[in-house]
């Protein structure tokens, strides 16, 4: 737990805590704030990590403590330590933050699968998973011009999936889903990057970014990198 201290307290303490130095944003938070939010006293008897807490507590509108460059910058293999970096996916926002430890470098636009933003309840619901995931795979795709696999469902998401079950949620029947990812657009459907910067919601649940976007992306991540995705 304590190698994510830094990207832990970047998810919570942005924006109260951030200074813009040129390019990037970078957060003015000490090793012992991150301490403090890996703390059990501060966590609830249903979570079980630090980082549960900061997913589902992380403050809103990030993007407004961010200068315009962070849209505009490019991300280039070898300027970034990718076992330094992970990725925040704001299902709000229709935004994903590329952070370097406790920097932030890059905001892309993004979109999903349903305007519905809640968590995903079981397959063939297009909603987009949120908790902590990571990137299993990546491969060039003649659909998408990118793939990037996260290892949904994890441990976390199978625990949701039965007690939503047991609730009568969602029907005893119903299978939890897989599959989901971030990927470019469908230009070969008519899909293109229009449908990410007008927030059009076309995707079965997976993140989708623009043609350049994804492929500047994909180039600066490496498999295992994780993926935090909030509303």
């Amino acid at each position: 737990m304590m190698r994510y201290c830094g990207w832990l307290a970047a998810i919570f303490l942005l924006p109260l805590c951030s200074f813009e130095t040129g390019s990037t944003t970078t957060l003015n938070a000490g090793a012992s704030t991150a301490r403090m939010w890996t703390d059990p006293k501060f966590l609830t008897a249903s979570m079980t990590s630090g980082l549960e807490y900061l997913v589902m507590n992380a403050p809103e509108n990030i993007a407004d403590n961010a200068g315009g460059d962070l849209y505009r910058t490019r991300l280039l293999p070898g300027t970034m330590d990718p076992d330094k970096v992970f990725l925040l996916i704001d299902k709000s926002d229709y935004r994903l933050y590329v952070y370097e430890d406790v920097t932030l470098r890059k905001i892309y636009k993004v979109t999903f699968g349903n305007s519905d933003q809640s968590d995903k309840y079981m397959q063939g619901d297009r909603r987009t998973p949120e908790g902590v995931f990571h990137i299993n795979n990546k491969r060039l795709d003649a659909r998408w011009s990118r793939f990037m696999l996260l290892d949904y469902p994890n441990e976390t998401s199978w625990t949701r999936f039965r007690d939503r079950q047991a609730r009568g949620l969602i029907p005893a029947t119903a299978s939890i889903g897989d599959g989901v990812g971030i990927h470019g657009v469908e230009e070969a459907s008519g899909i293109n990057d229009l449908y990410v910067e007008r927030r059009i919601n076309w995707t079965l649940g997976c993140i989708s970014l623009k043609s350049a976007d994804i492929a500047e992306l994909y180039n600066v991540l490496k498999v295992g990198t994780p993926v935090v995705i909030r509303r």
